[in-house]
């Protein structure tokens, strides 16, 4: 019997007895059968039952069918039609009046809307349904000693299910921009439930513990975090829920990750492991802890490590499983970072082989996860030579994803993503024409979403187009219809796509076609503005000022100079008191022009424009604080960078201060950390050395300060490289080194190592090698300085730079630092490593720049002069005046000045070592090459001055009759230099 007759049945009886079925009236009958005549056959069947003339029996039935009819349709993954039959439910548990029963279905529509993308309702219902069940949950209404077992159960459940609301109410929060709001929630869940006494609220206050630590890491409080789940994990152990114990440790070391402990991340997923073994019935706890280990070992580099647990997490996954499945994902990935081509590929078609049965089982379920892997199976095909599969893969995939859009269009980013991935592919197998179609399509449903990804996708698409030969093609891609404005004579509409077209090269890199494009925009919008006036100068000079940026692109500064010049006259004369629009354009104008100014090093006519950027910027301020408040404090921020280089230091740490404050009044939290990092940089310097106590309250509390500084720039920069790792996650290393940087300036050389091996762990995680370096370079140093080894750093240094004579240099700069602060022995070691590397780089490259031996050397004379061995110093130093000599003989522009040095040096080591005589003729040659280089560049003259004296001195302790001259010579030219303010 359908329900359909069932409700037909009901019918008649609530028309004979009304007044027993008053809930049952005309509305709900027509839901029912609106319901029921949309719904399939097999969606509404139900078993044949005997009509029970019982109202209660009756509405039981009814909601109890309908519970049941929801969850059929979510396991189909039809949401709409779920919303509608959870919508039906909760207005008729609304009539019953249980309030209980109105939260659970509250909750219940609540899931259909968020994955309908109606989030808005479905919050509202969520916050109705946890507000509902805290309140039930928080009575007690047990007169009867009798009565209490009854509402001890009853008061039990409603906790439990309270428990359970909170996590999803959370996760909506979350997932819209709204983490303290989330954390709310989880802090209200912990304190309802922290008084109860009753053996059974130990679990639900665990799950309540465990859903803050997760909520404080999303704001971004790790270490509060950390606390919190480990209290978590405790009272998991309480209640002695084995898989509860691993489930919280797997996410004490998501936090920790997060926080960039990585080894605490791998000390809490071993943990979890341990736990998981404790109840070896589970084997899935089992199966996930050890593919959590494998993350922790992939996070740190270590990948063999990572296979291995991966393997054990196989061994004990069920056979054709999603968990097995998402195993397999990851273990493709591990192998192929190994280079273990062909496996990671087997690896993959087994993961899509269990995703096809998964799905011919569970589509609604499963068809993501085989779309992925079909991408992934793509990639691996790619790897492994097979371009013709690694098409047909992502083919498929592609097709999976159209079927996913059709039934949830929130997932058309996912099909866009798709399609680029199907162009890439055919871009590697040579077939670039399809290529662009794939990558229109990408492109077309990256706009139609407004997700940012759209241009890359029309980066992607030039690319392939150019590719193609078809160049027309490509411009059109990056800008609309060029031909069609200009057959039309659309002035206007061409010049406009024109600009449109300049961006879009430069964006590509093709600077030639940019700086064509935007020349003609200009000059179509010059002509505009000859015969329209005021109409068109705005438009105008937009296309000035990227005419300017691409001859930047170009370091063509002075054409670029040219062009911002014409816009500046022209915004000049435009611009009114109160006119934000041109004011805007003219206050960023002058910004840009000051910038080209300093790149061509004229810092005075820099420091003009840009005091003149700041005045603009006051003004328009006044009219609208909001819009211009990070703008303004972006120019004094510039300011302040003009007037350090021009000497300035007292003027511009004030000029940072007053960005720093405008930042934060405007709540840019991105340019607050860029302002900080630049005020902590120069109050450290005006903190030490010949600058200290010279800058108000600089000094040591000044040093103090700047790191106080970075502290705050890097924790700002941890919260937005959550949100968005891109452009956050590498400003955050920069600050990062910074810190250790500074650190290390003030010897605290312990604090500073964390910070270094964070820093480099972030550059290796976004593949930027030369960061990277920097970051090793300073870990190695630090590590030298605490006396612990540097083995393992020295090879990744070889590894990651791969060519010996880069980590030559690299060990040199370090010795140098150590030589700075007279860790002599330390320095040693690092240049006779760095030399036995040269000699093994010389047998593979016998014809290979000998320069980095040279400085080798140099720095090997250096320290052994200091370590009282001039003789020794001087036989080094003859070596590189060797090198040095050679490298002049055939390009004396790049190599003379630097030969002059050197010769000086050797004088000197050789002088130390009582060899007057042999020092004299190399004083004379650097005291020649001086002079020449001084007499074409009047700069040089103060090195001239010193070979002098040095020549002097030496020629006074021979006794030899030049010397008078010599010395005279000196004092004259040091009397003609330019004194310093």
């Amino acid at each position: 019997m359908s329900i359909g007759h069932l409700i037909r049945q009901y019918q008649d009886l609530a028309a004979e007895r009304p007044e027993s079925f008053e809930w049952f009236d005309a509305d709900v009958v027509r839901a029912l059968g609106d319901l029921c005549a949309r719904l399939d056959d097999d969606d509404i069947a139900g078993p044949e039952q005997l009509v029970i003339e019982v109202p209660a029996f009756v509405e039981a039935e009814l909601l109890g069918w309908l519970g049941a009819l929801g969850d059929r349709l979510a396991s189909r993954d039809r949401a709409a039609d779920e919303r509608d039959v959870r919508r039906l439910a909760l207005d008729l548990h609304r009539r019953t009046g249980d309030e209980f029963a109105i939260a659970v279905a509250m909750s219940r529509l609540a899931s259909p809307l968020t994955a309908l993308g109606d989030l808005k309702e479905a919050l509202a219902l969520r916050r109705q349904a946890f507000d509902g069940m805290i309140r039930l949950a928080r009575r007690h209404e047990a007169p009867r000693r009798e009565d209490r077992l009854r509402e001890d159960r009853r008061s039990e459940a409603r906790w439990r299910a309270a428990t359970a609301e909170a996590e999803p109410l959370a996760e909506l929060l979350v997932r819209l921009d709204r983490p303290l709001a989330a954390l709310r929630v989880a802090d209200r869940l912990v304190k309802a439930l922290d008084p109860l006494e009753e053996e059974w609220s130990a679990e639900p206050y665990a799950l309540a513990l465990r859903l803050r630590a997760r909520m404080l890491s999303r704001t971004g409080s790790h270490a509060e975090a950390v606390t919190v789940a480990e209290k978590a994990v405790e009272w998991f152990r309480h209640v002695g829920v084995s898989f509860e114990v691993a489930f919280t440790l797997n996410i004490l070391s998501d936090i920790h990750h997060l926080a960039g402990d990585l080894t605490a991340a791998l000390e809490a997923s071993r943990q979890a492991l341990d736990a998981a073994r404790d109840d070896p019935s589970d084997q899935v706890t089992l199966g996930l802890a050890w593919g959590g280990l494998a993350v922790r070992h992939g996070n740190l580099g270590q990948w063999a490590q990572a296979r291995d647990c991966l393997d054990e997490a196989l061994a004990v996954d069920a056979p054709r499983s999603d968990l097995r499945a998402a195993h397999l994902r990851r273990l493709s990935d591990v192998l192929g970072r190994l280079r273990e081509t062909e496996e990671a590929l087997e690896v993959m078609l087994e993961a899509v082989d269990i995703d096809r049965d998964l799905v011919a089982a569970d589509p609604g379920r499963h068809l993501p996860d085989l779309a992925i892997d079909l991408v992934n199976l793509g990639i691996r095909y790619t790897a492994a030579g097979r371009g013709a599969k690694a098409v047909y893969a992502t083919e498929e995939a592609v097709k999976h994803y159209r079927d996913l859009v059709e039934r949830d269009g929130s997932r058309s980013v996912d099909l866009a993503q798709a399609y680029g991935c199907l162009a890439e592919r055919l871009a590697e197998n040579g077939q670039a024409a399809r290529a662009a179609a794939e990558a229109k399509r990408s492109a077309e449903l990256y706009r139609q979403a407004g997700d940012p990804r759209l241009a890359d996708a029309l980066r992607a698409l030039g690319t392939y187009l150019h590719t193609d030969g078809d160049h027309d093609a490509s411009a059109a891609a990056m800008a609309d219809a060029i031909d069609l404005f200009r057959t039309a004579g659309d002035l206007p509409g061409l010049a406009h796509v024109l600009f449109n077209a300049a961006v879009t090269a430069r964006v590509c890199g093709r600077i030639d076609d940019a700086l064509a494009r935007a020349r003609e925009s200009a000059e179509i919008y010059q002509r505009l503005y000859d015969e329209g006036g005021a109409e068109w100068d705005l438009d105008l000079a937009d296309a000035l000022r990227l005419l300017g940026g691409i001859w930047e692109e170009a370091r063509q500064f002075e054409h670029a100079i040219t062009s911002l010049d014409r816009a500046v006259s022209l915004l000049e004369r435009a611009y009114r008191p109160g006119d934000t629009d041109r004011g805007e354009q003219l206050a960023a104008t002058l910004h840009n022009l000051s910038r080209y100014h300093e790149m061509a090093e004229r810092f005075d006519r820099s420091l003009t424009l840009m005091r003149r950027s700041v005045s603009l910027y006051g003004e328009l301020i006044q009219h609208d604080p909001v819009s211009f408040r990070s703008r303004l404090a972006s120019a004094w921020l510039s300011l302040g960078v003009y007037l350090w280089r021009t000497g300035g230091l007292d003027e511009c740490l004030s000029t940072l201060r007053l960005s720093v404050d405008l930042y934060r009044e405007a709540g840019d939290r991105a340019g607050l950390a860029h302002a900080l990092r630049m005020l902590s940089d120069r109050t450290a310097e005006a903190a030490g050395g010949e600058h200290g106590g010279e800058h108000g309250d600089t000094g040591e509390n000044g040093g103090e300060d700047a790191l106080g500084m970075l502290h705050e720039a890097m924790e700002i920069l941890e919260d937005l490289a959550l949100q968005r790792p891109e452009p956050y996650l590498p400003k955050l290393a920069m600050t990062i080194d910074s810190l250790a940087e500074r650190l290390c300036e003030r010897g605290a050389h312990r604090e500073a190592l964390p910070h270094a091996e964070r820093a480099a762990d972030i550059w290796a995680g976004l593949g930027d090698t030369d960061c990277l370096v920097g970051s090793l370079h300073r870990r190695l140093f630090i590590l030298t300085c605490l006396g612990r080894d540097t083995e393992a750093t020295v090879e990744r240094l070889t590894e990651v730079q791969e060519d010996l004579a880069h980590t030559v240099r690299t060990l040199n700069d370090v010795a140098q630092e150590l030589l700075g602060i007279g860790l002599l022995d330390q320095a040693r070691r690092h240049l006779d490593r760095a030399a036995a590397l040269w000699e093994i780089h010389v047998i593979q490259h016998p014809d290979a720049d000998p320069m980095p031996c040279a400085h080798v050397l140099d720095s090997m004379a250096t320290l052994l002069s200091r370590q009282g061995s001039p003789g020794e110093a001087a036989a080094a130093q003859r070596e590189v005046v060797e090198i040095f000599e050679a490298g002049a003989s055939a390009d004396p522009d790049v190599f003379l000045g630097a030969l002059a040095v050197v010769l000086d040096r050797l004088g000197g080591y050789l002088h130390d070592a009582g060899r007057d005589l042999d020092a004299l003729p190399y004083q004379r040659r650097c005291v020649e090459i001086m002079e020449r280089r001084a007499a074409h560049d009047p700069s040089r003259r103060p090195s001239l001055v010193t070979a002098l004296d040095h020549l002097g001195e030496l020629l006074t302790v021979l006794g030899h009759a030049e010397a008078d001259a010599v010395r005279d010579r000196a004092a004259t030219l040091r009397a003609a230099l330019p004194t310093e303010d």
